[in-house]
């Protein structure tokens, strides 16, 4: 039987105006009110008919991938009808504030999920996330595999052998993107496969001066190519690159992870991208099944668009 706002004012004793506010997190409702209507709306379980999806967001910083995957799901979310709170993932205790359908979370690390299903019951989507596979859970993320092979398959297709590629280092693991730990495993399982170097790695930290003696190394060891894994570091190393008076890609080639501005670059740079609109859709897609109670096959797994520009080219003799 659907629980409707008539039940909460029975089980509460407030009107139905009063109640109706409080659900709607209304300023006009006393604290102490608005917390028993919404603790026996949650008790009840409760869902407005409005739908009201939350889309879980850091709580730091302002990342191109993560800003980016937020104005594509809020788009598909409003296309579906559905209304938005943003919440910063510091701020989970919200989530109970509100008489939620479901949410979405764009987070970089698999934190949430451990507990999600102890603490919520509603329906979680999770965009860039690899899977746990939890009940009530699923996850939309990009194609590692294929994005790592089309930038090597390009570059070994140009005649390199000796490809670079980013690695940062924290103090911290947990800083670390899983996908960013992803990508250099399949970087070098597949340079390996090939019988070419796998440890030629660049290796910083968010100081931009970091990427320097981390250039100069890979260098010295002759590497004609480099790959970032990050986006928009593909921009930094064409500054430092340049400060070296080195070429792009007469000297050396550059691609990697990209961002919309990579492409206004001098020399517009070669990468892969992560398709969000496609994601973005499958997203709401998933939570529309889970909300009607509709059988889900899998997680969703979706395939970067390769951008082949001006920043790679013939590998140099070394």
């Amino acid at each position: 039987m659907r629980i409707g706002i008539q039940d909460i004012v029975e089980e509460s004793g407030y009107s139905r105006t009063t109640v109706s506010r409080a659900l709607n997190g209304s300023g006009q409702v006393a604290e102490n009110a608005r917390r028993k209507i919404q603790e026996i709306a949650l008790r009840l379980g409760y869902r407005q008919n409005r739908r009201v999806i939350a889309i879980i967001v850091p709580s730091l910083g302002s990342a191109y991938s993560w800003g980016k995957i937020l104005e594509e799901t809020a788009k598909a979310l409003e296309i579906s009808n559905y209304h938005i709170l943003t919440i910063q993932e510091t701020e989970l205790e919200l989530i109970e504030s509100y008489p939620l359908a479901g949410a979405v979370a764009i987070l970089q690390t698999n934190d949430l999920v451990k507990y999600w299903n102890e603490h919520f019951d509603i329906p979680l989507v999770c965009i860039n996330t690899t899977s746990r596979h939890l009940d009530g859970i699923y996850s939309i993320y990009s194609n590692e595999e294929q994005g790592m092979s089309a930038l090597l398959r390009h570059l070994i297709a140009l005649g390199h052998r000796r490809i670079a590629v980013t690695s940062e280092h924290f103090q911290e693991s947990s800083a670390i993107s899983p996908a960013h730990i992803q990508r250099l495993n399949i970087y070098r399982k597949i340079m390996r496969s090939y019988g070419f170097p796998d440890d030629l790695l660049l290796r910083y930290n968010w100081q931009l001066e970091s990427l320097l003696p981390g250039i100069r190394d890979i260098l010295d060891r002759k590497a004609t190519a480099i790959i970032s894994l990050v986006e928009s570091h593909s921009q930094r190393l064409l500054f430092y690159l340049h400060e070296l008076g080195l070429k792009v890609p007469d000297d050396i080639s550059v691609c990697g992870w990209l961002t919309d501005y990579d492409k206004f670059c001098i020399p517009p740079i070669t990468g892969v991208e992560q398709n969000f609109p496609h994601m973005a859709k499958h997203a709401v897609v998933t939570l529309n099944k889970m909300l009607n109670n509709e059988p889900i096959g899998s997680d969703i797994v979706v395939d970067y668009n390769i951008f082949i520009r001006q920043s790679t080219g013939p590998a140099k003799e070394v």
